[in-house]
């Protein structure tokens, strides 16, 4: 079984289960890009029913200066 991290992306890559295993032994959680919710154990990630699956999260640390507030 291959995880993938993105479809539309220039920089695909695939990922293997071995390295999601990793990320959630060493980071204690992987990212599931389908249903966006965080896999915390080996566990909950053979019985995951998406395969875009991520062994990190995106976090863009400057959103919040170009983000509008509301009122």
């Amino acid at each position: 079984m291959v995880i993938v991290s993105s479809e539309a992306c220039d920089d695909f890559v695939n990922f293997k289960v071995g390295r999601i295993e990793e990320a959630i032994q060493k980071n204690g959680w992987a990212h599931c890009v389908s249903c966006k919710k965080p896999i915390y154990s080996l566990r909950e990630l053979k019985e995951h029913p998406c395969e875009l699956i991520r062994p990190e999260v995106y976090v863009d640390e400057v959103a919040w200066e170009e983000a509008p507030c509301a009122d």
